[in-house]
């Protein structure tokens, strides 16, 4: 969830988030809730040896996510879809190389390994004791930010 941080500027300066691929639901994850599984597995007994893969309780789109952080800021934020090639100019703009955004690109346009991944991740609520939060949640945390 803390990656959507890298929209603060641009809805506190345009009130808008650009972003290719408004089709796939990311099952982002809070970073408390990494926290939390953390120190269950240090301080906890039964995870020695253990791998957990971690992601959130809810697959959202990115103009979900929009729409969530639009409600919880009380403003109206606008979603403008960009194209691949906008989204790796952009990337480009930004130093990275061509081998980390082709990594991005591959990742975050592919619904079916989304899918994949939270069929095969741990369960959060088991290993804590407490559910994962949401991304209503973190937005209503991490509000000011966006303000």
């Amino acid at each position: 969830m803390s990656n959507t941080m890298f929209w603060a500027e641009e809805i506190r300066s345009e009130g808008v988030v650009r972003e290719p691929f408004a089709n796939v639901a990311h099952y982002v994850i809070h970073e408390a809730d990494i926290a939390a599984v953390a120190a269950a597995a240090l301080t906890g007994q039964g995870h020695a040896g253990k791998d957990y893969l971690l992601v959130g309780p809810e697959g959202l789109t990115v103009p979900q996510q929009v729409e969530i952080l639009s409600r919880e800021l009380d403003r109206a934020i606008r979603y403008e879809e960009l194209t691949e090639a906008q989204a790796k100019d952009r990337m480009r703009g930004m130093g990275m190389s061509e081998e980390t955004i082709d990594f991005i690109v591959g990742w975050n346009s592919d619904q079916d390994n989304e899918e994949r991944l939270a069929a095969e991740a741990a369960d959060i609520e088991a290993i804590t004791g407490r559910p994962p939060r949401t991304f209503a949640d973190w937005a209503a945390d991490r509000a000011a930010d966006f303000r």
